[in-house]
């Protein structure tokens, strides 16, 4: 089975694909091929979603986290770590205050 999930930025010029297995890929607005991102804290990633700054959120289901990254893909770093309780996440979601 291969679990994708699928989010895009405000301005839709950007779409996050999260592959199960491969990491993050970026496409442009036309769906033009930008990027792919993964490395050892997107174990086995999930859910995806972006903040109204443009800032990309991804679940980590094998290492139990959240990570930040900027709009082009770029690693910020682990939000929320397993050691704060964090288990099997399968997905994350934002809202504006």
């Amino acid at each position: 089975m291969i679990i994708i999930h699928v989010t895009v930025n405000e301005r839709g010029d950007r779409l996050y694909i999260s592959d199960f297995n491969k990491g993050i890929v970026c496409l442009d607005g036309d769906e033009n091929y930008l990027s792919t991102y993964n490395d050892r804290d997107l174990n086995g990633i999930d859910g995806v979603c972006v903040d109204g700054k443009g800032n990309l959120f991804v679940v980590g289901c094998r290492p139990n986290n959240v990570v930040q990254f900027s709009e082009d893909v770029k690693k910020i770093g682990v939000v929320i770590p397993q050691q704060d309780g964090l288990k099997g996440p399968r997905a994350v979601c934002l809202t504006r205050n």
